[in-house]
């Protein structure tokens, strides 16, 4: 695929559902009943975004990726979390 990118994709599994999102893309969010739904589901968000994107003639956003340590956050704001990676790469 011409210019393809990777995005980093969050996945968050509550008692009920899993739900994903791309936070490098506006509005790219999903929910499923499994994993492996939640990720063919984002997928498809993905497509779909870009499908509209190209419908619209505009461009999809550049994203960089920056790392973000939990040692830069104070103890509270730490509370137990590992490091965060943000956006996506090239």
């Amino acid at each position: 695929m011409e210019g393809e990118m990777s995005y980093y994709v969050y996945v968050t599994q509550t008692s009920r559902y899993y739900s994903a999102e791309v936070p490098a893309l506006p509005g790219c969010r999903t929910i499923g009943r499994s994993e492996a739904e939640v990720i063919e589901n984002i997928r498809d968000v993905v497509r779909g975004y870009y499908q509209s994107m190209r419908k619209r003639n505009k461009a999809v956003p550049k994203v960089k990726v920056i790392r973000v340590s939990n040692r830069d956050l104070s103890p509270a704001e730490r509370d137990g979390q590992n490091d965060i990676l943000a956006g996506s790469q090239e």
